[in-house]
């Protein structure tokens, strides 16, 4: 309901647009606007708000039951999480620029798409079916590259941010056994 809403709300802005707005931009660039961002939107509403509100419910409980247990070994953990928040606020920006040139050049291949398809009539009467193979074919290759970069950018950082997450179990697992086996906690 809430993409529909949101697809709805796009559109009647398209409606209140200038023609000026409409010769800047290609009508596949705005068909993906209206259809494949607000897919993005669902997908972040539907995946990850309920990940990430159970993930923050599940840190808030265990971070408060750890505190009860033991402070200290609280102290220890937060440690890996300042490094981890910090760590996120350095490349987040770094892989926004990914995430943006991916989607860019999606929404060229869109408009591409919708081009040739709105003037298939022209292109057969020409004979340029091969020319517009061709010119797909480098906007697709164009759109896999971005992709394939960005994979290949995530990939670096998501091991490193993973590891990170890890150190502070290793860090409760650590500490609180030696503070089991000393006997400061039961």
């Amino acid at each position: 309901k809430t993409v529909y809403d949101v697809r709805d709300a796009v559109y009647k802005k398209l409606q209140e647009l200038s023609l000026s707005f409409f010769s800047k931009h290609q009508t596949g660039a705005i068909l993906a606007r209206v259809n494949q961002d607000t897919g993005e939107l669902q997908r972040l509403l539907v995946d990850f708000v309920p990940l990430t509100l159970e993930c923050i419910i599940m840190t808030i409980g265990v971070g408060t039951f750890l505190f009860i247990l033991s402070w200290q070994v609280t102290l220890y953990v937060l440690i890996p999480v300042v490094i981890t928040v910090l760590f996120l606020k350095e490349i987040f920006p770094r892989v926004r620029t990914y995430f943006h040139k991916f989607y860019h050049k999606r929404s060229l291949l869109s408009a591409f798409v919708n081009d040739s398809i709105s003037g298939m009539r022209i292109i057969k009467a020409f004979g340029q079916e091969k020319v517009e193979i061709k010119k797909f074919n480098k906007k697709s290759a164009q759109y896999r590259d971005a992709g394939i970069e960005l994979v290949k950018k995530w990939s670096i950082y998501h091991p490193i941010l993973h590891f990170f997450i890890m150190c502070g179990v290793v860090v409760v697992w650590y500490i609180g056994g030696e503070m089991v086996f000393l006997g400061k906690m039961s």
